[in-house]
């Protein structure tokens, strides 16, 4: 089920609500409007797998594939912004939705996967997450919707300017981009 089926049905769950006055039905609209969906689009490479994690000594443990530090940090910015993350790595190809998030639990991730950008061939990011933008929500939706993308590259749109922290490759997430994040998905638009 898409997002924009599950707002349908919420809104009309809540308008068909029995027993309740009309005032309650409003005041259960506007909180369901003040608290709109958050999405962090997610890069792997250079944000959850970072140089800086990997060992320099060719006799130590070889690094695992992603960061356990910085999935940690992921962990925060979930829990702090309720946010649900879309994979806009290169890892999705050639993975389900299900199969990336059972690869993100095994280094200890505890959010939600609902979704991974399309692959448009010769296409810029940005326009991957734009259109999964607008398969996912219908337009007064989308005026809803906080997102943050967390990338180490800059192949975005401009108009996705205030929504994408550019993520230094050698060391990935930082409590820094955790806070700007954080600032980003939880700000509130009049």
């Amino acid at each position: 089920m898409k997002l924009r089926d599950e707002t349908i049905l919420k809104i009309k769950e809540i308008l068909e609500k029995e027993g309740i006055s009309e005032e309650q039905k409003l005041k259960e609209l506007a909180n369901y409007y003040e608290n709109p969906p958050k999405i962090i689009f997610l890069d792997f490479d250079g944000v959850i797998n970072c140089e800086i994690d990997y060992p320099t000594d060719p006799d130590k443990e070889p690094p695992e594939d992603i960061s356990r530090r910085c999935i940690k940090l992921l962990n925060s910015l979930i829990e702090e912004t309720e946010a649900k993350v879309v994979i806009s790595s290169v890892w999705r190809n050639n993975r389900s939705v299900k199969d990336l998030q059972q690869l993100l639990e095994i280094y200890g991730f505890k959010g939600e996967v609902i979704g991974k950008t399309p692959h448009i061939k010769g296409g810029v990011r940005g326009n991957e997450i734009v259109h999964w933008i607008k398969d996912n929500f219908e337009y007064t939706e989308r005026e809803r919707l906080r997102y943050v993308i967390l990338d180490d590259d800059s192949d975005m749109l401009f108009q996705q300017k205030d929504n994408f922290i550019s993520i230094d490759a050698y060391c990935g997430i930082t409590p820094k981009v955790v806070n700007k994040a954080a600032f980003i998905l939880n700000r509130i638009v009049l």
